[in-house]
């Protein structure tokens, strides 16, 4: 395994001119992006990469108000691929999130 290479949230997200704030799961009620979009709702839970990526709806308009989970991504690779490969690639991310390499290619 390499990595990690990204860290996923899951939020909370809201309109930004909302006043809503959540403390607890039991504080929300979920749905969609189209829903939040569309004002038929006031929070949806999801990640932060695929309300950034995928969604369709511009971040800039949201923000995430609460986040309740939280883990890191890593690359898999094949049982046959070599340890050798392995160490590389994870010397080579190693070395680009010290360079800082690895968060201009992530802000794009």
């Amino acid at each position: 395994m390499g990595g990690p290479i990204a860290e996923n949230q899951e939020c909370f997200y809201s309109l930004k001119n909302s006043d809503i704030r959540i403390h607890t799961l039991n504080d929300a009620k979920l749905s969609g992006a189209k829903a939040l979009k569309a004002g038929w709702i006031d929070l949806w839970a999801s990640s932060n990469i695929f309300f950034a990526n995928i969604s369709g709806i511009a971040p800039g308009d949201f923000e995430p108000i609460n986040t309740f989970d939280t883990c890191k991504l890593y690359i898999a690779f094949s049982k046959e691929t070599s340890s050798e490969i392995v160490d590389r690639l994870q010397t080579r991310l190693d070395e680009m999130k010290y360079d800082a390499t690895f968060d201009r290619i992530k802000e794009k």
